[in-house]
């Protein structure tokens, strides 16, 4: 029978640091009951894994098409709304320089205003963090698992929910200043050419200078950041925070590629996984296109890796049954451990190698039946190097007499 046992420590007072552990002791029962579980949750990771290979290698063809085609129809034209209206309709690419104008920022205790493209705006909150560290020992067939927590007063950017902490104490406020990403009105590039929304989310930002000039209300700059009235930096409380800008400024140089609107704005498209291309400073056409071939073919690799591991995991957790059953005789465990761990790597790279074959199976059919052989060569491999291969079972001496 699976026993919780709760021990509750004293809280430490160093530096704001406090202490809770649990400890959770299971027997035969309800080890291999958690290991049924684990799984039926390793089957749906490989699943998902294998749906999210089908997903990317579509992904992947359908971008790498669509490059090719825009790098055949791509237009070069000026930052001039008479040049790129010719092209409406069309894929353009231009270069310039963007223009804004005066942006205010109303947080409530202060105001800051400044003269940009861009302004985004982000705040950290002095407030209590918990840390759970969770460590198991085993004992023959009885596992301890213990959950140590510990609370320290820390910067940070997302507001943690005091409320679902282990140990009550440790309240944070329930509220921070948000963040907020802010676009002068109207933006141009070259004076004429009007960016979409979805171009200016891709414009890079830098930090935006600040000087106490810029701001009206109860609040001052101290170093690299906004700081409400009635704070210090050397002795902060809970629930102090400090608010941070990046900008882009009036004059920053970008490359686009998108799509000509008849109405003088450019923009992406929604049937499009390509578009808008967005580079800040001076480039190409050409340029950009081998840029985003490059990235994509980065993207496909990055989570062909990841949908393995993903099923190596996923493998590991069906044969967890087994190793439960076998941790109870302390040197077999170890020993079905290290097979079930080979088999889960073999198992993680023929069904990996199998999704991604049948997924290029209709873009790639040449590349299919390369990593269909690949795959049958590992299992060919396995089975050579299967040591009751070849063994045959020879004829016993002694013959029974007839009766």
């Amino acid at each position: 029978m699976n026993n919780l046992l709760m021990r509750q420590c004293a809280d430490v007072p160093m530096g704001g640091l406090g202490q809770y552990a649990d400890v959770a002791t299971g027997g035969f029962g309800p080890r291999v009951g958690g290991s049924v579980c684990g799984a039926c949750c390793g089957m749906t990771l490989v699943l998902g894994s294998m749906a999210m290979i089908v997903w990317n290698e579509g992904h992947a063809v359908a971008v790498a098409q669509e490059l090719d085609v825009l790098s055949r129809e791509v237009v070069s034209v000026g930052s001039r709304a008479e040049e790129a209206n010719m092209h409406a309709g069309l894929p353009v690419h231009l270069t310039g320089d963007l223009h804004g104008g005066r942006i205010s920022d109303n947080v409530g205790p202060f105001t800051l205003t400044v003269s940009a493209v861009i302004l985004h705006r982000s705040a950290a909150m002095y407030q209590w963090a918990e840390h759970v560290h969770t460590r198991t020992e085993k004992n023959g067939g009885i596992t301890n698992t213990y959950k140590d927590y510990t609370y320290t007063k820390q910067w940070a950017f997302d507001l943690k929910n005091s409320q679902n902490f282990r140990t009550p104490g440790h309240d944070n406020p329930a509220e921070k200043i948000g963040e907020a990403r802010l676009s002068a009105d109207p933006v141009t590039i070259g004076g004429a050419v009007r960016p979409s929304a979805d171009i200016l989310r891709k414009v890079s930002l830098r930090p935006l200078p600040l000087d106490n000039s810029l701001l009206k209300g109860s609040a001052s700059v101290v170093f690299d950041h906004v700081a409400l009235a009635g704070q210090t930096a050397e002795a902060p409380e809970i629930g102090d925070q400090k608010v941070y800008y990046e900008h882009c400024p009036n004059g920053h140089t970008v490359s686009v590629i998108g799509r000509m609107k008849a109405d003088g704005e450019i923009t992406g498209s929604t049937a499009s996984a390509v578009l808008p291309l967005v580079a800040d400073g001076r480039h190409g056409a050409e340029e950009m296109i081998r840029v985003a071939v490059e990235l994509n073919t980065l993207q496909l690799y990055f989570f062909r890796a990841l949908a393995f591991f993903l099923i190596f995991a996923g493998m590991s957790l069906c044969m967890e049954p087994l190793n439960a059953c076998a941790d109870f005789i302390p040197v077999v465990g170890s020993l079905t451990r290290c097979v079930t761990g080979v088999a889960a790597f073999l198992l993680a790279v023929v069904v990996t190698l199998v999704t991604v074959a049948f997924a290029w199976l209709y873009a790639r059919p040449l590349t299919t039946f390369t990593l269909l052989a690949t795959a049958a060569g590992v299992v060919a491999a396995a089975r050579f190097m299967d040591p009751n291969k070849g063994k045959k079972f020879k004829k016993s001496p002694y013959t029974v007499p007839d009766v």
